[in-house]
């Protein structure tokens, strides 16, 4: 995901001309942004990977999800209004509430399509997953 976002940012950086992102006065460089994609995407895969055994249930991977996606959207909100901001209640909510609600999902999902027993296409089993229809 962070190649492609990077990818997009530089592009709009070079069709805009600007080396700047953000609004006149509160500008951070493209460099910034995506250090800001790849600092997150790695720290929230770190999160993810120690809160894996919370997946166990559908809650807990909706909770594990959430409190894994965090530090992604943190990293976003400081990438977008630096570190001053970030004290403000408003850049705390701005990285909580979506990592709730978007991690949240993400949790659920992943749990269903990698660790759910009842999906024989998931790696439940350690294995890798199947394209062969289910045995009737």
């Amino acid at each position: 995901m962070a190649p492609a976002c990077s990818a997009w940012a530089l592009a709009v950086s070079l069709l805009s001309g600007s080396a700047s992102v953000g609004a006149p006065g509160d500008e951070n460089g493209v460099a910034t942004l995506v250090a800001g994609y790849y600092a997150g995407g790695l720290l929230c895969g770190a999160a993810a990977g120690q809160l894996l055994p919370l997946a166990r249930s559908r809650t807990g991977a909706a909770v594990g999800g959430g409190l894994a996606a965090v530090p992604l959207y943190a990293a976003m909100e400081m990438t977008r209004s630096g570190l001053t901001a970030w004290t403000t209640r408003e850049g705390i909510a701005a990285a909580i509430v979506p990592a709730a609600l978007v991690g949240g999902a993400a949790g659920v999902i992943s749990r269903k399509v990698f660790l759910d027993p009842a999906n024989p296409d998931s790696n439940s089993a350690g294995r890798p997953p199947s394209s062969d229809p289910p045995a009737a």
